[in-house]
């Protein structure tokens, strides 16, 4: 069994991912359930370069239907944002 450290400024996180506020990356909601890794990236790709895209799926393989983009810009990032959540009337 793991020890705590009690001293907060010498331990680690216990969280997988960075918990700070990421400028450059996009989660995203909505997806189709059958969209894959290749589809996100051809949809974001266009709009910039991407580091990392993460679906998120279920224990048994199926997706989410969400994922995470990560993109080199986080004014790309930004753009991507606006375009994707203003509603088309």
């Amino acid at each position: 069994m793991s020890r705590c450290d009690p001293d907060k400024e010498t331990r680690s996180s216990g969280f997988r991912y960075p918990t700070k506020m990421e400028k450059n990356k996009l989660f995203v909601r909505g997806l189709p359930f059958s969209m894959n890794e290749a589809e996100v990236r051809k949809l974001f790709g266009e709009h910039g370069t991407l580091k990392d895209v993460r679906i998120v799926m279920f224990r048994n393989g199926h997706s989410k239907g969400i994922a995470y983009v990560d993109f080199e810009d986080e004014v790309i990032s930004f753009l991507c944002q606006y375009i994707y959540s203003t509603p088309v009337f």
